[in-house]
């Protein structure tokens, strides 16, 4: 969706967005409501507490920084990290990361609806209309006082790990039958998330080419790239698989990891780069020779494989029902039991790359 597109759907509008943390990493919602925000009033409140934390460093890492942007505002933190756009107003009450408690649920809920309830009359937001990307604000849509209100489903929250499968189930009946419209990024969530008396809508996710069309570069290393969130979801023995296939080949992995790494991933062709900036990607894109969008164990969204720039590039996707985009380019094929593949035109790059026996 174009910013002239967008725009001219909403202009003028008053917007309550639930969701996670602004510019903790690019969501989709985000690149959205980027696109909304010249000519619209944006009040962001930040939410967490889907589910329950363990004894991690990510974890001790998440609570303090969760600590750092109640102490100094939200909007502090991130104008001296990242920078954020006008008209947004950002606000990040405290909420209790133990949902499997009915009695933490209850407080987590008048939490959120008294901090829309507050920051909504201190900035004079009247007839708003609300969006939430998480299945946990499902109680809190009713009392929130909102004209109108949208669920926005970027993935299969039930299956990401560390949330109580059930209980995500729970909320998002809840919340589908609360709001007042659904979007969806796939034919498989709006199969799961429609009724007979509402259906979702679709928004298939694409890619800010206008950022990713910066890395223009052409590449004489060998260097793969991967960018996303690295948790349980991701197929580890396909990536050892095709490290070992591509043994001339360096794998630069870029994103907060969530999960064990497998130690055929720890060895010197694998660089773990960790999160960086969104505005660095293009830089890093430019020195790589190919970029791989995800590898998954299981297909919880179908969502379409594109081009992350406006160069050659291996991407590799989940066994998906949906048919790739006719004008993403690229050979697909389609291997039993296994990804469904791009292959890459890039010299050192060829179709070696098979599934895993």
């Amino acid at each position: 969706m174009n910013a002239s597109a967008s725009q001219s759907m909403l202009t003028g509008q008053h917007l309550v967005i639930v969701s996670g943390e602004f510019g903790r990493y690019p969501s989709s919602i985000e690149h959205l409501i980027r696109q909304l925000l010249p000519t619209n009033r944006v009040l962001w409140i930040e939410i967490t507490g889907m589910r329950t934390p363990k004894i991690s460093l990510y974890d001790f890492k998440r609570a303090l920084g969760k600590i750092k942007r109640l102490a100094k505002g939200a909007k502090s933190v991130e104008s001296n990290a990242r920078g954020i756009p006008d008209n947004i107003y950002l606000s990040s009450p405290l909420t209790i990361p133990f949902p499997a408690f009915s009695s933490i649920r209850s407080l987590n809920t008048s939490i959120l609806n008294r901090a829309i309830k507050k920051e909504t009359e201190a900035l004079g937001f009247r007839n708003f209309g609300l969006i939430t990307t998480l299945p946990m604000a499902a109680d809190a849509v009713a009392g929130s006082g909102a004209m109108w209100s949208l669920y926005y489903c970027p993935d299969e929250w039930s299956l990401w790990p560390g949330l109580d499968q059930q209980l995500v189930k729970h909320w998002e009946s809840t919340l589908l039958s609360a709001v007042d419209g659904i979007v969806v990024t796939s034919e498989k969530l709006k199969h799961s998330k429609s009724s007979p008396s509402k259906q979702a809508q679709i928004v298939n996710h694409g890619v800010d080419v206008e950022h990713f069309s910066k890395a223009n570069g052409s590449s004489t290393k060998k260097k793969i790239m991967f960018f996303g969130l690295f948790d349980q979801r991701i197929d580890q023995k396909l990536l050892a698989f095709l490290a070992k296939s591509l043994p001339d080949f360096s794998f630069e992995m870029i994103g907060p990891v969530q999960c064990a790494i497998h130690s055929d991933l720890l060895g010197p062709n694998f660089i773990w780069s960790g999160q960086m900036p969104y505005s660095a990607l293009p830089a890093r894109l430019s020195d790589a020779a190919a970029f791989f969008s995800k590898v998954l164990l299981h297909d919880a969204v179908s969502r379409r494989p594109t081009p992350a720039a406006n160069r050659s590039m291996v991407v590799v996707v989940s066994d998906a029902s949906d048919p790739p985009d006719a004008g993403s380019g690229g050979n697909f094929h389609r291997h039993p039991g296994g990804p469904l593949l791009q292959a890459s035109s890039l010299s050192g790059v060829d179709r070696r790359i098979a599934r895993p026996v």
